[in-house]
């Protein structure tokens, strides 16, 4: 069941109904002061929870109050954009020529990029250019070479951006792929390995520098067979390394230097200029994804008991600081996906399978 749940969150392409999680601590630490939250602090976060429209997939923060969260209407519904003010929603953007949109990244109160699978063209892509008020301002579509499906995107600004995802290169086989968004043009893409059964983790950048992370899984299928850490530099390609069997499913960097990853089998790794190191394990059952600001981080995932509420964990330094906050408005669908989550002044915003809602009803987590 265990292994069922991470493999079937990290390929799902849907889920029944999302929830969007926002959370801090009663009385949080500023950002890079984190190891001095107390235990009892990180447990002691409060929850509210609001309905908000369609199926999200991602979520990114402009300020403390204002986020977005992007994913489609459900069915054969267009993609779209949620805008939410302190969890509440306030605007429903449908953006007609995505399927559905799967990554946004929010560099700054100015704006967030987008990314999604067109509607019309199986070479073709969408990114959508979000405004300071949450609004969608372009919509951009590019068409990239055939078999290549983009997962994820990090930008220093609004004009330097990396995506992330897999070029297929033969049967059973991909290439993890990297390309740069300047905002107009999206260019210089790299192609690196074979894998297979790719599971991309996800990039995320500091300033010039950005790290992806990915694993796969052999043909017997099981656990996690290698990973592979990517790392970039003013958008060219650098150290490429392949450990193996740790399942890095997500990765947030809190420097040119050092950044934190989650693993499948819900540890934290530290890793120092793309070099896996000291891992911690995170009281959560499957699925982990992670978000920083500073020292300050929260991963995601989920409980192991049914009906598998989603929860979220505080990290500190690369460790965890105290027990997992539970939220019983989440939970595992089918198919299923485990949440998904950025970081949102002290605390953090998050996107999920919702309980109750019904399909193409999603809803929104405050404290």
């Amino acid at each position: 069941m265990r292994m069922a749940l991470r493999r079937a969150a990290l390929v799902s392409a849907a889920a029944a109904c999302v929830t969007l999680v926002t959370c801090g601590p009663a009385s949080a630490a500023s950002a890079g002061s984190l190891s001095m939250v107390s235990a009892s602090t990180a447990a002691a976060a409060v929850l509210g929870n609001h309905q908000i429209s369609g199926i999200e997939r991602a979520i990114g923060c402009l300020t403390a109050r204002r986020c977005v969260a992007v994913g489609y209407g459900g069915g054969r519904a267009a993609g779209q954009v949620v805008t939410v003010v302190a969890g509440r929603q306030v605007r429903v953007t449908v953006v007609r020529s995505a399927s559905n949109l799967v990554a946004v990244s929010c560099p700054s109160r100015f704006g967030c990029w987008a990314i999604g699978a067109a509607r019309k063209g199986h070479h073709n892509f969408v990114l959508v250019r979000i405004g300071p008020a949450g609004n969608v301002a372009t919509v951009i579509t590019v068409q990239i070479r055939g078999g290549v499906s983009l997962a994820s995107i990090s930008c220093a600004s609004m004009t330097s951006c990396e995506v992330f995802g897999t070029a297929r290169s033969a049967i059973f086989l991909n290439k993890w792929y990297l390309a740069t968004w300047s905002g107009r043009t999206l260019s210089q893409p790299y192609m690196v390995g074979l894998v297979e059964y790719d599971l991309p983790g996800g990039i995320s950048c500091w300033q010039a520098t950005c790290v992806a992370v990915g694993s796969w899984i052999g043909e017997g299928g099981g656990s996690p067979a290698g990973d592979t850490i990517l790392i970039t530099n003013g958008g060219t390609l650098g150290a490429v390394a392949y450990p193996s069997g740790a399942g890095l499913s997500g990765v947030s960097c809190v420097s040119s230097s050092v950044c934190y990853a989650a693993t499948l089998d819900t540890k934290v790794a530290t890793l120092n200029d793309g070099t896996l190191g000291s891992t911690q394990n995170l009281p959560l059952y499957a699925g982990t994804s992670i978000e920083c600001d500073g020292a300050t981080c929260w991963a995601a995932g989920l409980s192991g008991n049914p009906p598998y509420p989603a929860e979220f964990v505080m990290i500190a330094n690369g460790v965890p600081a105290g027990s997992a906050v539970i939220d019983r408005a989440l939970t595992v669908p089918s198919p299923a996906a485990y949440p998904a989550i950025t970081r949102r002044g002290n605390g953090f915003a998050a996107v999920g399978a919702a309980v109750n809602g019904g399909p193409r009803v999603s809803e929104v987590v405050t404290n």
